[in-house]
């Protein structure tokens, strides 16, 4: 009898158990998946990222299919612009393929100054303007008084002294020999450049904003075909150039001349030119007066 009594009791001590389980919030969940479970999937629900930002505890998504972007090299910064020197003449060349520019140049000590500038002495001023084909030059003494104006548009050529402009030609008594200035960076700085100067690069810096390649050289020029030397003479040249990283043209050029055979220079003395190029491509259009 006791004994039937203890099964009933433990059979309504199970029951009770079963009726708490089911009755708990989730009741009859366990953490053990069911087969049904595990071949189920499950929809992704998780949002799409978006510019705004990624869902908290959201990882980036990176797809496979966007490529890797590589970073390229600064034109700037080509190991060619920098260890690959150019000649003067090969940086005036380039300087004259840009559209415009303002050349300004000081000379000292130049003895043949006098015969081809009169008034002018042993120093100049000489600043170029050149907007396409069409040229302007302005020549100082070291006063800075004007010695001559010369302008070169639409193929025409202007001079002017002081006393007013007239027509120019090469054949006209003085101002012809004067008329080559207008091409002070093709030919008059040409004639300096020394055709076997050997340049080598020296530095890198910036001249008005524009990344630079500093160039020297060491050569020997003869009076017999420069117009500023005497005609026997011959002179040892030290040339600092800075020549544009991008584009290889003139920017700055220093040239020293120390006389190696008679007196190339006045009274025997050092001969310097400094050379500085500005408003590259934007040097306004040029026009003429009237004769």
């Amino acid at each position: 009898m006791r004994r039937r009594y203890r099964r009933i009791i433990a059979g309504l001590a199970l029951s009770l158990v079963v009726l708490l389980i089911a009755c708990r919030p989730g009741g009859g969940d366990t953490d053990t998946p069911t087969s049904a479970a595990i071949s189920s999937p499950r929809a992704i629900t998780t949002p799409i990222p978006t510019a705004a930002g990624w869902p908290q505890g959201s990882p980036p998504v990176v797809p496979l299919s966007t490529p890797r972007s590589t970073p390229s090299a600064s034109p700037s910064a080509s190991p060619s612009a920098l260890t690959e020197p150019v000649t003067l003449a090969e940086a005036l060349d380039n300087l004259e393929a840009q559209d415009s520019y303002v050349m300004h140049l000081d000379a000292a000590g130049f003895a043949g100054a006098e015969a081809l500038l009169p008034g002018s002495g042993d120093t100049f001023q000489i600043t170029l303007r050149r907007s396409g084909d069409d040229r302007n030059v302005r020549v100082l003494d070291a006063d800075g008084n004007r010695i001559i104006q010369l302008w070169r548009v639409d193929g025409q050529e202007v001079a002017d002294f002081g006393t007013g402009p007239i027509a120019a030609a090469p054949d006209t008594p003085i101002i012809g020999r004067l008329l080559p200035l207008l091409d002070l960076d093709t030919r008059f700085l040409r004639t300096l450049s020394g055709d076997e100067a050997d340049y080598t690069i020296t530095g890198t810096e910036t001249v008005d904003g524009i990344p630079a390649t500093v160039e020297e050289a060491t050569y020997e020029v003869s009076g017999a075909s420069r117009a500023l030397l005497t005609a026997s003479d011959t002179a040892a040249v030290d040339s600092t150039m800075w020549v544009a990283t991008e584009g290889r043209y003139l920017l700055r050029l220093d040239l020293t001349f120390t006389p190696t055979d008679g007196t190339p220079t006045a009274g025997g003395r050092q001969a310097t030119a400094h050379v500085e190029v500005t408003d590259i491509g934007t040097a306004p259009p040029i026009t003429a007066p009237a004769p």
